[in-house]
């Protein structure tokens, strides 16, 4: 579970990083709207949005190793050593 809980960690560290960072490439595109001058893709870039992705990412993780976790909880070393 602990490897579940930092690969969700990591990823999406590196996620949120690179996803705010082509966000941010993205709104400096400007657009040629003559009626409202600005940003082609006009994007909000918020704190509360990457937390919640950076959770959902951890918690998704977390879930994930929860069955082969409970599976390898079950098994005896022992035997996994001599028949593996």
């Amino acid at each position: 579970m602990i490897q579940g809980l930092l690969t969700g960690l990591i990823g999406s560290i590196v996620g949120s990083i690179t996803g705010s960072a082509l966000c941010w490439a993205l709104a400096q595109i400007p657009g040629d709207n003559l009626t409202k001058p600005g940003s082609l893709f006009p994007m909000k870039l918020e704190a509360i949005y990457i937390v919640q992705s950076v959770v959902s990412a951890m918690l998704v993780g977390v879930f994930a190793s929860l069955a082969p976790a409970r599976r390898a909880a079950k098994l005896d070393p022992v035997e996994v050593i001599r028949y593996g």
